[in-house]
Order: C-alpha cells, then structure tokens, then sequence
C-alpha cells in the first residue's frame, strides 16, 4: 500500500518498498483501502480518502517528527490539487495548487506586518460580526436545552458536569463522552477511572483512599456518516492537579464548538491561526492565474471589502440549526488571503461579492475541493474530520473575481 510518507517535492514510495511499520483503519473495497481511512507509518499518519488502495482524494497528512502536516487534495499517492502545508505551530509554510508532489501555483505570500483581522466571536453567536442576509428568513428558534445540574463534591467521590458554554445539557448525535481520573491509592496502587455520564450531563465516581488527578475528556459526535473527536475543556486550573479523595473532588467540562482555545488564549488569540480556534477553517485565497481559461487575473483595488455568504447546509455537530450569515472582511492587496476561521462546524456553502470602493459589487467565484481547475459560484465546504488527534480538516479555497 503506497503510503505518503515523503515530504512536498518527492513521491510517495510504490507498494511493499518502504520497509516501514504500517497500520491502516478504515473502509475497504475488493480486499482494498477504498473511501475513508488512516494510514499510520513510522513517521507519517494520513486520514483522509483513499481509492482502490491508494491515498487519493481528500485528506490530512501529519509528519509525526515535527508535527508538520499538508492538507489538501491527492492522487495516486501524492500531493496533487489545491493544498497548504503547515508548521509545527500551526502557521502556514506553502498554499497552492501541488502537482505530483510538487508546490507549482504558489498562493500571493502574506506581508510581514500584513493588517490583523477582526478575531472570531465566541461560540453563542454567529462568527465574525456576521448579520442575517436580507433576503434569508431565520429558522423558528429552537426550543432550550435542559440545563444540566451543578454537582457538589462529597468526601470519597469525584463528580461534575459536562456541559456546553451557557451550562445546558450537549447536543447532538453523540457516540461517547470520555473522562478520565488517574492516581496513586495510599496503598501505593496506580489507579484509573473512567466515569460514566449520567443522561443529564452529570457524573460521580467513587474513589479509593489516595491522590488523583484528571486527564483531558473528548466527546465523540457525528454528522451524518462521519464521526468527530472534540476536545472537552476543563474548567478551573486544578483538573490536573493531585487532588486528596478524602476531600471530594469536584471537576466540570464544557464543550465548546466555537471560540478560543486554552492554546489560544495562552498564546494571544491570532485571528489568522485557526489552531487558536475551535471552529472549523476555511483558507480563502485570491488566486493570481485561472487555470481553466489559462489567463492571468486583476486583483480588486484597494479599498474594496470581500462579503461571503455562509449557508449552514446541516444542523452544527452539536445539534444547533443556525440561519445563514454574512461576514466581511477589507480586502488588502498585499496578503491576498482572507482565512475564514472559527466557522460553526456544520456542512456549509460559501458564497461571495466584492463590494468595489465606488459601491458597486462583483461575484466572487471559487475553486473548492476537487474543482480544479475549475471555479464555480458557490465554494462547498463539507465538515470533514481531522485525523486521530484532530478535530476538523481546514479546507482550502482559491477565489478569483468573476
């Protein structure tokens, strides 16, 4: 099974000659990986599609020495589509159009001090000072969810909440909830536990006489067909602490979809990292050649704004139905990119004008996953998984004005 273990500029190596420990999970078609999957090697774990037991199509190739990745399109095992590579810290080192391996369309290149976007909003609003498009009716509003109780702790047990960011009760079509409590008992045993959640958000484990600490939870939801790994936050600064049973321990969590993370905020939110985000990601980039009518294209001035249109196509992966919304974003000529980060995570379809500084607008049109070289009115921009570890995939997006 080829497996993408090389870096940008070479090829993937040919079946049974990497001589490198493999394992892949995922869906098969005439006794070969078909659909989705992941692939780890000794150096490299993909997650993504695969067809008649290659990597091609859609997916998140992670280098686990320096936690480098590429997100994108493939074929026959290599790099080949629109795609971006990533740093270890989550900041972009290339974004274009690959073929075979090889970066040949370079996305415009960011100035150093290019002028800071308006950050995300938190996860109880619509991102990005977005407004209700006027001809879209919103949705009756959904009835409130069922607050989840507050839990005390008692001496001898651990107990909490898992809940969402206004305290009710998760949402969505969730497969499991993870928790985790690990210690050393006063006899001198490791001890771990895993506690269940009660069907109101609740849970309460019983501890053995010693010290203990928790470990990070994770909810696992689906969206349909695909299946989503989140990370649940712990609230306060002590959930990995020791703590003494004989006092009680109380620890909550709370799911978030949208906003900052602990990353995030420790590090000063950057409105252009969507690692800093919980949201899901969509890079929008302002492409300088149409390679479908092989012709060079004009940047709008300066002075311009860029409004997209976001139609949720789906409910979020925790079960909100959200009405369609507009972001705006000044366009500046010298970045040439307008990342779209902290999305609520639904199926979404994005469209666009450009609002010309005399008031006039022009149709933005984009080229999507598996559009090229093609560009087309709307961008679709289906939730897709992360990989093991990961959350959502960032999709990237080339636009050009009509």
């Amino acid at each position: 099974m080829p497996a993408p273990t090389r870096r940008p500029g070479t090829s993937a190596p040919a079946p049974g000659r990497t001589g490198r420990y493999f394992f892949y999970a995922g869906e098969f078609r005439n006794g070969r990986p078909a659909g989705l999957g992941v692939l780890r090697t000794g150096s490299s774990l993909y997650a993504g599609e695969f067809l008649d037991g290659r990597v091609h199509g859609h997916g998140v190739l992670t280098f686990l020495g320096d936690r480098s990745k590429y997100v994108g399109e493939f074929r026959e095992g290599n790099m080949h589509g629109r795609g971006t590579t990533y740093r270890g810290d989550g900041s972009v080192a290339q974004s274009g159009v690959f073929e075979a391996g090889v970066l040949r369309q370079a996305d415009p290149a960011p100035a150093l001090a290019p002028a800071p976007l308006p950050a995300p909003v938190a996860a109880t609003t619509p991102p990005v000072a977005a407004t209700a498009p006027p001809a879209a009716a919103a949705p009756a509003p959904a009835p409130a969810r069922p607050r989840a109780p507050a839990v005390a702790a008692q001496p001898g047990w651990a107990a909490g909440r898992v809940a969402t960011v206004d305290g009710s009760r998760l949402g969505g079509k969730l497969e499991e909830v993870v928790l985790s409590i690990n210690g050393i008992s006063i006899a001198g045993e490791r001890v771990s536990y895993s506690p269940e959640l009660a069907d109101d958000g609740s849970y309460r484990q019983r501890l053995a006489p010693g010290q203990y600490r928790f470990g990070t939870g994770a909810v696992t939801a689906r969206l349909g067909e695909r299946e989503f790994r989140l990370p649940l936050e712990p609230v306060g600064e002590r959930w990995n602490r020791n703590r003494d049973a004989a006092d009680g321990i109380a620890q909550d969590f709370v799911w978030k979809t949208t906003g900052p993370t602990p990353y995030g905020r420790s590090s000063g939110p950057d409105a252009n990292n969507h690692t800093h985000w919980y949201g899901a990601h969509v890079r929008a980039a302002w492409q300088t050649w149409r390679a479908d009518i092989n012709k060079g294209t004009t940047p709008p001035p300066a002075g311009s704004r860029l409004r997209f249109t976001v139609r949720p196509l789906s409910p979020t992966v925790d079960g909100q139905q959200l009405a369609p919304f507009v972001v705006e974003r000044d366009w500046d000529p010298r970045t040439g990119n307008k990342d779209l980060n902290d999305l609520p995570p639904a199926d979404l379809e994005i469209t666009g004008v450009v609002v010309l500084p005399d008031g006039s607008s022009k149709p933005m049109r984009f080229q999507g996953r598996g559009d090229y070289p093609n560009f087309k009115p709307a961008l679709q921009a289906p939730l897709t998984p992360g990989g093991v570890g990961g959350a959502y995939a960032p999709l990237n997006a080339g636009w050009v004005v009509d």
